[in-house]
């Protein structure tokens, strides 16, 4: 099937071709100008009744010339126009679905830098902020998908009007709109699907980044958690220690008690003696 590109440049050559087409019935008018104007002489000097058989002869003659020839540039003019809207909406749908593809395409090239590198809680937070921002972006252009779909109703309706001149006119132009219609059709069903995809893939990725970075917070809480239990758990330890036997305590005061009064014997009572 023919690509956008070959499209364009067969509706362009048609549309050349009825310009010169256009054209040459722009010199027959000058053609039927002069075969008038002799006309017009050659009654004006043989105004006897013997010739005024030939006169509406001449006159018939000319009236029938005067209507093929406007009915040719009608058919031309007509022609011309309907091929020439074709091709604008042609374009217009072109140009927008160029812009729309290299959305896609930066949007896909993103998704994968993000799927790609180390998952630590740093970069996590980075991707996940990454990826709301495209998410963002996608749901904005998902307005330019409803554009695009406008515009191939546009190219539909073009094709549609080229049929039916086309269909009535003479001078045949060997275009299938139909074809033009499908594979405009064609190309924004794929863009639909591309879209969704991308959509459905980028929900997806924000799940499993928002899932991970949830699970390394959990760890890290529950590291915490733990490691202020073990500290808990150490002080409420030194605490029973510290009243647990209130007699040593007792008699661990007394002795400091006695070594002062009787600091020869210190060292004895440090020793336990």
């Amino acid at each position: 099937m023919w690509s956008f590109a070959e499209m364009g440049e067969r509706l362009n050559d048609h549309q050349q071709g009825l310009k010169e087409h256009c054209q040459k019935l722009s010199w027959k008018e000058q053609e039927l100008v002069l075969v008038k104007e002799a006309a017009q002489t050659f009654l004006d000097q043989n105004v006897q009744d013997p010739l005024r058989e030939e006169e509406d002869v001449l006159q018939e003659k000319l009236n029938v010339l005067i209507e093929e020839y406007e009915s040719a540039l009608s058919s031309a003019d007509s022609q011309l126009n309907v091929i020439v809207d074709l091709h604008i909406e042609l374009q217009k749908f072109r140009k927008d679905h160029d812009e729309f593809e290299t959305f896609m395409i930066h949007l896909e090239k993103e998704l994968a830098k993000i799927k790609a590198g180390e998952f630590d809680s740093k970069s996590l937070t980075f991707k996940l902020k990454k990826q709301q921002f495209l998410f963002k972006d996608l749901q904005f252009h998902k307005g330019d998908l409803r554009h695009l779909r406008r515009s191939w109703k546009s190219v539909f309706d073009a094709a549609f009007h080229f049929e039916i001149r086309n269909a009535i006119e003479s001078y045949k132009i060997q275009i299938d709109p139909d074809a033009i219609s499908q594979r405009v059709k064609e190309t924004v069903e794929s863009d639909d699907a591309r879209f969704n995809t991308l959509r459905s893939e980028c929900i997806e990725l924000g799940s499993r980044l928002g899932t991970k970075l949830f699970q390394q917070w959990q760890e890290k809480a529950d590291e915490l958690y733990l490691s202020q239990e073990s500290v808990e758990r150490e002080r409420k330890m030194v605490q029973l220690e510290d009243i647990s036997n209130p007699e040593i305590l007792q008699q661990e005061l007394e002795n400091i008690m006695e070594a002062e009064l009787h600091p020869f014997h210190l060292d004895e009572v440090l020793m336990g003696a």
